[in-house]
């Protein structure tokens, strides 16, 4: 049977219009081209933990616990099919300064992070049958003194038959719901410590050594700030020191990223005289002998330095006391800026002793407290002296 022309001019239309749907079908963004999830390595997962706070004030090891609640096998959530779900026991990592404690840890100003990866295998979980078991991942229990995280995480095991009879776990994909302040968000993380870049599965995208590394599966704690107190005092030394003499500072206070700022600034004061301070900013003030600038309330950790403009004939020594640790002295030199060496404040007794010394003065003329002995030894000479002086006239004139 013969085809009609305008037959095949359909049946050609047809077939080009559908050669052109399915190539922007294989071509369509988030299709065939589209990457895969981030998946774990195998059945190995790693979560890392993150301790923030004042050096001072993190622990040499504090333990932080994860539990695993079953959420559903293949979207059900029913209790018999929440059953037949292996359990996956909550995980524990020690976390802090203490020897083998962190994996990493790096301080900037007066902040300090602790890092520490926590792996385990899942190869010997139990799946009953081929689907998608979901678990529900979070830090449980609480710590004094820590901000707990409160991220969540879903974690999916996917599941296959295999072909040796049974199942075997295909991939873990882990999604991350919420931050560590308990906000809501919605993205894949990467569950291998050292996830490699694309295109190069030799270079780690996060290497296991840097603060910034291990795992996206993460939870992030901080120690609360707690207030401590601080003394900055002046005394001026010398017989001929001005001890009126007001000494000019710029004082810089910075404090544990962890702290939340006062809105009005933190407060210092000499007297009735009040300062206003915000961290990571110079703030000027004076003192005489006698008086001293204190802080009633500042963050545990804070680092604070101070430079005084120099004075001729003023040598500056300063003696820094932070808790119970033993003072350390500074010296300065006559007539020159004496800049204090950064310190952090301990939780209490923390304070910053800065003398000022006159040079010695060496008196000219006679002191008043001899001249009667030296009038008793002159007045006698110069009346002898007379004396003789009238005899050699009288002799001359005869």
């Amino acid at each position: 049977m013969h085809m009609t022309m305008k037959a095949a001019r359909g049946l050609f239309a047809f077939a080009a219009t559908a050669a052109l749907a399915v190539s922007m079908t294989a071509l369509a963004p988030g299709k065939a081209l589209a990457a895969d999830p981030p998946a774990a390595d195998g059945t190995e997962i790693a979560i890392t933990k993150k301790l923030v706070g004042a050096t001072s004030e993190l622990p040499q090891a504090q333990a932080f616990t994860f539990d695993f609640a079953k959420v559903s096998v293949n979207d059900l959530t029913d209790k018999a099919d929440l059953d037949t779900m292996p359990a996956i026991a909550a995980k524990t990592v020690e976390i802090g300064l203490g020897q083998g404690k962190y994996t990493s840890k790096k301080t900037e100003g007066a902040t300090t992070t602790l890092r520490q990866d926590l792996k385990f295998d899942i190869a010997g979980l139990q799946f009953g049958h081929a689907g998608v078991y979901k678990y529900l991942v979070k830090e449980t229990g609480t710590v004094a003194g820590v901000t707990m995280s409160q991220a969540e995480y879903t974690l999916s095991v996917y599941v296959k038959n295999s072909a040796q009879g049974g199942t075997e776990i295909d991939k873990v994909i882990v999604d991350k719901d919420k931050d560590d302040q308990g906000g809501t968000v919605d993205t894949k993380v990467d569950p291998d410590l050292n996830p490699a870049q694309p295109g190069n599965p030799d270079t780690p995208d996060n290497p296991g050594s840097d603060i910034d590394g291990g795992s996206g599966f993460a939870f992030v704690n901080s120690i609360a700030a707690t207030d401590t107190t601080l003394a900055v005092s002046k005394t001026v030394t010398g017989d001929y020191a001005d001890k009126a003499k007001d000494f000019h500072f710029s004082m810089t206070i910075t404090v544990p990223a962890t702290a939340t700022a006062p809105v009005d600034g933190y407060k210092a004061s000499v007297g009735d005289q009040e300062y206003t301070f915000v961290s990571g900013a110079p703030t000027e003030f004076t003192l005489h002998d006698g008086q001293t600038l204190s802080f009633a309330a500042l963050p545990v950790g804070t680092e604070f330095t101070y430079t005084e403009t120099g004075v001729d004939g003023y040598t500056p020594s300063a003696s820094t006391t932070l808790g119970a640790a033993n003072p350390v002295a500074q010296q300065g030199s006559e007539g020159d800026d004496f800049t204090l060496n950064a310190a952090a404040l301990a939780k209490d007794g923390n304070t910053s002793a800065l003398t000022n010394a006159y040079k010695t003065v060496t008196p000219t003329g006679i002191a008043m407290n001899v001249l009667p002995f030296v009038l008793m030894i002159a007045v006698p000479l110069i009346a002898a002296a007379g004396y003789v002086a009238s005899k050699r006239r009288k002799a001359y004139r005869a």
